[in-house]
């Protein structure tokens, strides 16, 4: 499993910074409020969706071609590849205190999909 964090709060949280409006310090290290793995992620959607939901896991070798083929540039899935196998690796763990941020996956899948709160 691994922390999942909100766009929205990400942006909140660097305009707040921007603005001085947190403590200064060189690296802020801020997370989700929970952490989910892909299983969990197709669980939760399924309930908001109301109908089932699969995680299906790829090979690593497929990975460059599945993000083309979600509209990544080749760049950005180089990037993007390599992320997710420094993550999967335990390479990317937090050196200080985090900062959890509060919105859940839950809460952000329905906002991102316009379903009310049921």
């Amino acid at each position: 499993s691994i922390p999942m964090i909100s766009p929205a709060d990400v942006g909140g949280y660097a305009a707040a910074v921007l603005a001085e409006e947190v403590e200064a310090r060189p690296i802020h290290e801020i997370t989700g409020p929970a952490s989910h793995t892909s299983e969990d992620i197709a669980r939760m959607l399924g309930e908001i969706l109301g109908r089932e939901a699969l995680a299906r896991q790829i090979a690593e070798s497929e990975w460059l071609g599945a993000l083309a083929g979600f509209g990544f540039s080749p760049a950005n899935a180089r990037h993007m590849a390599a992320m997710t196998a420094a993550v999967i690796a335990g390479r990317t763990g937090a050196e200080g205190e985090m900062i959890h941020l509060p919105t859940t996956f839950s809460e952000y899948a329905r906002q991102s999909l316009g379903i009310e709160q049921g």
